[in-house]
C-alpha cells in the first residue's frame, strides 16, 4: 500500500512539473477598468503597471488604450478594450521573467491591420520570425539561444503600419525544442513537408489543424500533400511536450507563370506575410479602391481591383492592383482615362504581397488585357498634351482616336503616352 502510494506521488509530482514546464503569463489589455491604466489620448512613450508586471511603450507616432462597442444609439455600450500602436519602430517592452521563454503570443482586435509586420527582438537582434498581419493570433517561437531568463524582450512594429493588440501570453520553455516544419508554403500538384526536431526526441503531427497529442500520427518520413493543409507539430523527450507549431501550405489552380497564372482566387488563400515577385496574376477589372475595405466610389487613377468574376464588390473576394506612377502600364489600364476597362480581363506580372490590407499585386512590370500586351517597351514616358498635336492619333489597335483619348498612342509613326 505504501509503495503504491508513494508511485502515485511520484506521477502526481511529474506531473506538476511537467504543468509548471508549460507555465503561461497573460498580459491581457482587455478591461474596461483598464488595471494597466494605459493613456486614453495619444501618447508616445510611458511605463505602465498592472500591480504585477511593469511595460514600456514608445511609438513613432501614438499609441493609447481604444474601447471596443457594440450596438448603435441608446443601445451603444463598451465591452472590451485593446492597445493601440504605430508605426514603424513602435516597441511594447515585456517585463523581465525569471523564467526560459520559448514563446510569446500576441492576439490582435479583429479589425486590426492585415499588413502590419512584427516581430520579438533583444536589443536590436531578431530572435524570432516576423509575422505578417495583426488581427488574429500571432505566435513568436524564440530561438533556442535567446531564451534564457532575464532576457528583456521587445515586441517592435517593423512595418508603417499601427498593430492592434488584445493580450500577450507567455510560455515558459519546457526543455525540449519545439520542431522545425519545413515546405512549400504555395505550392501547384503536390508538395513534400519534413518535420526536424532535437535527436531521441518523438515528433507527432496532425494535418487537419488540430493541436497533436501523445496519441497523434508519430512523423517518421516527409509528408506528401495534394491540397491545402495546416500542420501542427510537436517533439517530446523524456515525457516532456515541447510547444506545438504550426505551419499552413497552400495548393493553387495556378503557378504564378504567364501560362499558367495565379487566379484571385489563388490570391485570396495565400497564407499572411505571403511575398513572391516576378509572378503572373489574371482576374477581371471590378473598379478601383480608395481605402481598404471595399470599393472607391470614383475610380482611382493608382490602382485597379480585379476578381474571379464581374460584378465583384465584397472586399474578401477583391484582389487590389497597384499600377505604377508615370508608366504605360499606367496610362493604358487605370479606369479614370479608360472607362472601357471595366470588366475586361487582365493578366499584370509583378510582386505578390500585401496591398490596402488584403493579398494583391504590386511593382508590375508587365501587362495584358484582353490579350494585348500594354507594355511598348517605351523607356522615357513622355507627356504629351493632347490639344498640342494636329497629326491623326491611333490606339496600339490602330484605331483613329480622337484628340480626347488618353494613354499609349501613335502620333506621327511614333508610340507615346498621352496625358
Amino acid at each position: 500500500m505504501k509503495k503504491t502510494l508513494r508511485l502515485f506521488l511520484v506521477a502526481v509530482l511529474a506531473m506538476v512539473g511537467m504543468n509548471a514546464m508549460a507555465q503561461e503569463v497573460t498580459l491581457d489589455f482587455t478591461p474596461l477598468d483598464n488595471p494597466w491604466k494605459l493613456p486614453t489620448d495619444a501618447t508616445t512613450n510611458g511605463s505602465y503597471t498592472n500591480g504585477s508586471y511593469t511595460i514600456s511603450l514608445s511609438a513613432a507616432t501614438s499609441f493609447k488604450l481604444n474601447t471596443i462597442t457594440t450596438g448603435t444609439g441608446d443601445d451603444k455600450k463598451p465591452v472590451s478594450c485593446y492597445l493601440i500602436m504605430g508605426k514603424k519602430g513602435s516597441t511594447l517592452t515585456l517585463p523581465v521573467f525569471s523564467f526560459d521563454v520559448e514563446k510569446i503570443v500576441v492576439e490582435g482586435n479583429s479589425g486590426a491591420s492585415g499588413a502590419v509586420k512584427q516581430n520579438i527582438f533583444v536589443g536590436e537582434t531578431t530572435v524570432s520570425t516576423e509575422t505578417t498581419g495583426a488581427q488574429g493570433t500571432n505566435t513568436f517561437l524564440i530561438a533556442k539561444a535567446n531564451q534564457a531568463a532575464g532576457n528583456v524582450y521587445v515586441l517592435k512594429v517593423t512595418s508603417a503600419h499601427n498593430t492592434q493588440i488584445t493580450k500577450i501570453h507567455i510560455y515558459k520553455a519546457s526543455g525540449v525544442t519545439a520542431p522545425e516544419i519545413a515546405g512549400s508554403e504555395v505550392f501547384s500538384g503536390s508538395t513534400q513537408v519534413t518535420i526536424t526536431a532535437d535527436e531521441g526526441a518523438t515528433i507527432y503531427y496532425t494535418i487537419d489543424g488540430n493541436d497533436p497529442t501523445t496519441a497523434s500520427t508519430v512523423y517518421s518520413a516527409p509528408i506528401t500533400l495534394t491540397a491545402s493543409a495546416t500542420i501542427k507539430a510537436m517533439a517530446v523527450k523524456g515525457g516532456v511536450n515541447s510547444s506545438i507549431v504550426s505551419k499552413s501550405f497552400v495548393m493553387t489552380t495556378g503557378e504564378g507563370s504567364e501560362t499558367k497564372p495565379f487566379t484571385c482566387v489563388d490570391i485570396l488563400n495565400l497564407p499572411a506575410g505571403y511575398t513572391a515577385s516576378d509572378k503572373w496574376v489574371k482576374g477581371i477589372i471590378v473598379g478601383s479602391i480608395q481605402n481598404a475595405g471595399s470599393l472607391a466610389s470614383q475610380a482611382q487613377p493608382s490602382n485597379v481591383a480585379l476578381a474571379a468574376a464581374a460584378g465583384e464588390t465584397e472586399w474578401a473576394n477583391i484582389v487590389p492592383v497597384a499600377l505604377p506612377a508615370n508608366s504605360e502600364i499606367r496610362a493604358a489600364i487605370n479606369l479614370v482615362d479608360n472607362e472601357g476597362n471595366m470588366g475586361k480581363e487582365l493578366l499584370v506580372k509583378g510582386t505578390v504581397t500585401a496591398y490596402f490590407g488584403a493579398m494583391g499585386v504590386k511593382d508590375l512590370v508587365d501587362a495584358i488585357i484582353d490579350g494585348s500586351s500594354v507594355v511598348t517597351g517605351i523607356n522615357d514616358v513622355k507627356v504629351v498634351p493632347a490639344d498640342q498635336e494636329n497629326a491623326p492619333v491611333f490606339n496600339l489597335a490602330g484605331q483613329k482616336v480622337n484628340a480626347n483619348y488618353k494613354g499609349v498612342v501613335i502620333k506621327g509613326g511614333k508610340k507615346m503616352i498621352v496625358k
